[in-house]
């Protein structure tokens, strides 16, 4: 792994994102050394949340930062904003799922750099990974 792959937190409501991480785990045969979760539960303040994704934007050595959040207007997203707007190096994506996930953690193990991942695509291909499977299958029968 080289000493400038980027980092990633996933954040999310409760546990969503303990298991989006294990998940990828799962899929993909990988551990991610580089790739943090943050929680926010129901027991935490958003001060204690904010101080605990500091520690982790301020990590040693400093490098390029994807923070990955469930929810558009939420606690961790709102927070996440706060970091990206004071530092560059930070960018943010709200509303993943499990396919943007993998993709992007698919790039990072490759050993690619934040700035050549296309997120617009990847954003895309995660938006098109939502399918209604009954209407996929209109007109179809089980002998097909």
């Amino acid at each position: 792994m080289s000493e400038q792959q980027f980092r990633v937190i996933i954040t999310s409501h409760d546990s969503l994102c303990v298991g989006y991480l294990k998940a990828a785990q799962l899929i993909l045969g990988v551990e991610f050394p580089n790739v943090s979760t943050l929680p926010f539960e129901a027991s935490s303040s958003m001060s204690d949340f904010e101080d605990a994704m500091r520690k982790m934007v301020e990590q040693k050595p400093l490098r390029p930062l994807l923070i990955l959040c469930d929810l558009m207007g939420g606690t961790p997203a709102n927070v996440a904003t706060k970091f990206m707007l004071i530092n560059k190096q930070i960018k943010v994506v709200v509303g993943v799922n499990l396919p943007f996930i993998l993709e992007i953690l698919l790039h990072q193990d490759s050993g690619a750099s934040l700035l050549d991942i296309p997120l617009d695509d990847v954003i895309l291909s995660a938006k098109n990974s939502v399918i209604d499977i009954r209407s996929l299958m209109k007109g179809c029968t089980m002998n097909d």
